[in-house]
């Protein structure tokens, strides 16, 4: 939680990030962060990912404009991918960035990233809501002042965030 509101409260001294560009954000891997093999726990790593999202919006303007307008961006489906164990006390780089926008979803992809390498990456899938219910993207995107036209996205990211269907 400390982190959480540190990164949130973040002063505009820190460089600020362009939409589609990658937000990056060192961090250390602490005793609060790992399982019984000393490195970082699965579940761990979509907290950790959060924080990169609130960085990310608060570098680019976005959870300014959020707060503002009364705008909730939600986790509607994830998907990650381990590469590489991070250690305890190990420093890493988070690199946040928003691959694209549809009709339906936002997209973002987090890379959890140790000497150049890719250990953790995850997509993720997201929706802005208002009053407890879905807003669609393009009305999101005008209010928060992201331009008027959809961000393609991969094909690839899209399947693996596609919901199951039944």
């Amino acid at each position: 939680m400390v982190r959480l509101i540190s990164i949130a409260l973040q002063p505009s001294r820190i460089p600020k990030c362009e939409l589609g560009e990658s937000c990056e954000l060192d961090m250390r891997v602490w005793l609060t962060d790992i399982d019984l093999n000393f490195h970082v726990n699965n579940a761990k790593y979509l907290s950790l990912a959060q924080l990169g999202r609130v960085h990310y919006a608060n570098q680019t303007g976005i959870l300014k404009s959020m707060k503002k307008s009364g705008i909730g961006l939600v986790v509607v489906g994830a998907h990650i991918t381990y590469h590489k164990s991070l250690a305890l006390f190990s420093k890493y780089r988070l690199a946040t960035r928003i691959v694209g926008w549809d009709d339906d979803w936002f997209y973002f992809e987090q890379k959890f990233e140790q000497y150049g390498k890719v250990a953790t990456r995850v997509l993720v899938r997201m929706v802005f809501m208002e009053s407890g219910k879905r807003m669609p993207t393009a009305k999101a995107a005008l209010r928060l002042g992201l331009p008027n036209i959809a961000m393609k996205v991969n094909p690839e990211i899209a399947a693996k965030l596609d919901p199951v269907k039944t």
